[in-house]
């Protein structure tokens, strides 16, 4: 796909309307990726609900005996691995308990030291060897 093809995707009204932004095509375009996205995360919840709950299940129960989470990720899932470390270690919901979390991605030096070292096979692995007898997996 060539980047005119991917642009055209995204926001067909771009190359419509040279003169300015036609308002009623990119606030269908806004709606239509909201419907996109709503409808992702359904498809996704129904099915994936068990899995969820099942999860949900067990960071709680790693909590009620006071256990630490773990996040790790590579490229974009390390910004998702930053995200949840905040939500867990800074809630939004006032009065919520922050609770033990460490994102992995989050040490650069470490992780580059290990991959240059022994390998980036190795970069979360080294960081969760300094846990291993307080970590539930």
């Amino acid at each position: 796909m060539n980047n005119n093809k991917a642009l055209s995707d995204l926001y067909p009204f771009l190359n419509e309307n040279k003169k300015g932004v036609n308002t009623e095509l990119l606030l269908a375009s806004i709606q239509e990726k909201v419907a996109d996205s709503i409808n992702a995360k359904q498809a996704f919840f129904q099915k994936n609900e068990h899995k969820i709950l099942r999860s949900a299940q067990i960071i709680a129960q790693c909590y009620q005996q006071n256990g630490h989470l773990f996040a790790m990720g590579n490229g974009g899932s390390s910004c998702d691995a930053a995200h949840i470390t905040t939500e867990f270690m800074h809630p939004v919901t006032t009065g919520r308990k922050a609770l033990s979390f460490t994102n992995l991605t989050a040490d650069i030096a470490t992780m580059t030291a290990v991959a240059n070292d022994v390998g980036n096979a190795h970069i979360f692995l080294r960081q969760l060897l300094c846990w291993q007898e307080k970590t539930m997996f």
